[in-house]
């Protein structure tokens, strides 16, 4: 370190090693005599207090920075790292020296450095995915970015006092360490669906994308945690659409197979029958008018029974009295009719104020009604069932009830396509459905629904 000034107690300078008069474009003789002040006034407005204690005490100061801009070039800087110390003079006079060297490009060096840090950390602060780094061997976190802290809760502390194994369900632990190894071990680099604990004992999930790093020796893994968890749902929910979807075609092809098989069964059966009436009608009444005459009436009486039989299919499929005389009244007819029947007996109370609705509306309503009837007079085993078709402003609610053995609502299975096929019909109509059932203490199926304008035609 040479020496660069020596100043006298006036701050003159006395000698100088010829830097600083380059730097200030001038030669080392025309620089002696002349002040600090004139040269370098700004630095003596900032030192200058701290010069004159170091000539009167004798005191030092060491790796003290100077920064200075350059006056051949406006907006460069160059930097010192200076010591400053009392010098004595001749005729007991005390001055000051001044040793150092210059650290311009050191301190370009550090500054391009620090950038670059201040771009990462606000790239590392700033991502929207998580970052969690650790240790490889001991699994303890050593680092996590500000996206990270947000997911799980936890502060930057409390994040490095822990380890994989504390941020995924006790359940699944197995299995992340499972993952975590084949990570390592270089035969995954991302693993998918993972479900990871919040603080606060809530889930979300994430895909993880593995990068190994190695610091000081150690090897960590830096996990990208990206939050799938909306994803997840979207997915649930679309499974869950298609399954009910699927369960809605189950159901309405168990209900044409039993519309096929009554036809097959019942109207089909009238039908031959008749025409085989008919057709031994035409060959008897030559010769055997009498048992002519019975065939011929016997035909005709099947004929009558197809006849009902056909009206009994299209009540089922969707009931002409809907159309005829409206909703409210339809089901108190087919309460009407189940009663006919026997089993419990049945009430039947509305309090509406429309008079016609939407036509699907009024079919699955219809229809709603008649499966949860069937279900209450067939297998509650209760000797009541009401049944109650409310209004309540732009909503219609409908209950069924009975006060019989009940059931467990969970545990019906797929394959009970009328309950599915409420709960199906209830969904399209963007309804909401309520079962509330025990055991040996009876059932409510109630329904609400919006009343849907009917779309008006083009």
């Amino acid at each position: 370190m040479a020496i660069l000034n020596l100043l006298d107690g006036d701050l003159r300078y006395i000698k100088t090693d010829g830097l600083t008069p380059s730097y200030f474009g001038l030669d080392s003789q025309s620089i002696v005599g002349k002040s600090m002040a004139d040269i370098a006034p700004q630095l003596v407005a900032k030192h200058g207090t701290m010069m004159q204690r170091i000539i009167a005490t004798g005191e030092s100061v060491n790796n003290l920075e100077i920064k200075g801009s350059v006056p051949s070039s406006p907006g460069e800087f160059v930097y010192w790292r200076t010591s400053w110390f009392q010098v004595p003079l001749p005729k007991g006079k005390r001055g000051l020296g001044i040793v150092g060297a210059e650290i311009t490009d050191t301190k370009r060096a550090e500054e391009a450095l620090r950038q670059s840090h201040e771009e990462l950390q606000a790239i590392y602060d700033g991502m929207q995915d998580g970052l969690l780094v650790a240790d490889i061997e001991t699994k303890k976190f050593v680092r996590c970015n500000a996206s990270m802290r947000r997911m799980l809760g936890y502060s930057e502390e409390e994040i490095r006092s822990r380890s994989v194994m504390d941020i995924h369900p006790a359940d699944e632990v197995p299995n992340v360490l499972d993952r975590f190894s084949a990570i390592v071990e270089g035969r995954q680099k991302v693993v998918l669906d993972i479900p990871v604990l919040r603080k606060d004992g809530s889930v979300f999930y994430a895909d993880i994308i593995h990068h190994e790093i190695t610091f000081n020796g150690r090897h960590y893994s830096a996990g990208f945690f990206r939050d799938i968890t909306e994803r997840k749902q979207t997915q649930d929910v679309l499974e869950r659409e298609r399954r009910s979807l699927w369960h809605m075609l189950q159901a309405s092809d168990h209900e044409r197979q039993i519309i096929s098989y009554e036809i097959h069964d019942g109207l089909a059966q009238y039908l031959a029958a008749a025409g085989m009436q008919f057709q031994a009608y035409d060959y008897l009444k030559e010769n055997m008018p009498v048992e002519a005459q019975k065939a011929y009436e016997t035909a005709v009486d099947l004929v009558r029974q197809a006849h009902a039989e056909s009206r009994r299919l299209i009540n089922e499929v969707r009931p002409p009295v809907i159309d005829e005389i409206g909703l409210e009244t339809a089901i108190a007819h087919l309460v009407h009719e189940q009663q006919k029947r026997g089993g419990p007996k049945i009430e039947c109370h509305s309090d509406v104020q429309f008079r016609k609705l939407p036509s699907i509306l009024e079919n699955a309503l219809y229809r709603i009604v008649q499966e949860a009837l069937t279900n209450a007079c067939k297998h509650s085993k209760s000797r009541k069932v009401l049944v109650t078709l409310t209004q309540e402003g732009r909503d219609v609610r409908l209950e069924v009830r009975d006060w019989g053995i009940g059931f467990d609502a969970e545990a019906v299975t797929e394959g009970h396509f009328g309950l599915e096929g409420i709960r199906q019909r209830v969904r399209l109509l963007g309804g909401r459905l309520t079962i509330e059932s025990k055991r040996d203490s009876g059932t409510l199926v109630q329904v609400v629904v919006p009343i849907v304008e009917k779309p008006a035609e083009d």
